[in-house]
């Protein structure tokens, strides 16, 4: 009786396995390499993944960011340099990476998106999803950063939110008080400078790509806009000190004002 009993719980844990095996090898021998096109089945596996991988009470949290043009511009900027190579500026996915990854990367406009729930996107922001492209952010973004860049995941079915493009300062003059720091090939051309209290440093954008001029640490001496090609952001240095800054955009392009 006994053995029989168990001979039954052995068959259904092989029969169990073997399914599991059998959706596994599925999911891994549907394409052979990153540039075959997903197999409709497979999605759904992985989608369905996901439910599992995020635990329950992680997807139970509320976004405690509330929606606002402050809260979307910083959220912009943080999506801009963390998300935008792989979803694109639409959230698309149709990016050179983001279209040549396997699987896909995920289209943050579509039903199977914005379905999760908020605490599920912060999850998956700050934690990542293993097997695929995308990394987890939780070492890198605070907490508050994670949020906002979920509320900004929903505009995005809307559009890409729009703000008022900042009038750039008019053209510095050509005194020995001001020192200009060109932007070009997403670098800060001569970015390490030191210069005396009450110099004007004027930073000039010469980029199709966006850019900012940020300070390293806070306290944030140095915040611009976004800077388009052509726009300008110039601060003057009445305290001496060592003034770190990067582009928000593309943070590993770095320089320094020392003032004394």
């Amino acid at each position: 009786m006994i053995s029989r009993f168990i001979i039954r719980v052995m068959f259904g844990v092989i029969l169990v396995m073997g399914a599991i095996l059998l959706l596994l090898g599925f999911f891994l021998l549907s394409a052979r390499t990153a540039l075959d096109t997903p197999n409709p089945l497979a999605i759904q596996i992985a989608e369905t993944g996901k439910l599992f991988l995020v635990p329950p009470d992680a997807s139970a949290q509320t976004n405690p960011v509330t929606s606002s043009q402050d809260v979307l511009q910083n959220a912009q900027k943080t999506y801009t340099a963390r998300c935008v190579i792989c979803h694109g500026q639409d959230g698309k996915g149709n990016t050179p990476i983001g279209s040549h990854i396997y699987p896909r990367a995920a289209d943050l406009t579509a039903a199977r998106t914005q379905s999760k729930s908020d605490g599920a996107l912060h999850w998956i922001i700050a934690n990542g999803i293993v097997h695929t492209g995308m990394p987890g952010w939780g070492q890198l973004l605070n907490d508050q950063e994670i949020w906002q860049v979920v509320t900004y995941v929903r505009q995005l079915p809307n559009g890409v939110p729009q703000f008022p493009t900042p009038t750039p300062p008019p053209t510095a003059a050509n005194t020995s008080d001001t020192v200009k720091v060109d932007i070009s090939n997403n670098t800060y051309v001569q970015g390490n400078i030191t210069v005396a209290p009450g110099t004007t440093v004027v930073w000039q954008s010469h980029d199709d790509e966006d850019h900012t001029v940020t300070s390293a640490s806070d306290p944030k001496v140095l915040d611009s806009p976004t800077l388009k090609k052509d726009q300008m952001y110039q601060f003057t240095f009445t305290q001496p000190g060592t003034y770190k800054y990067i582009c928000t955009v593309h943070d590993y392009m770095e320089g320094t004002v020392v003032v004394k």
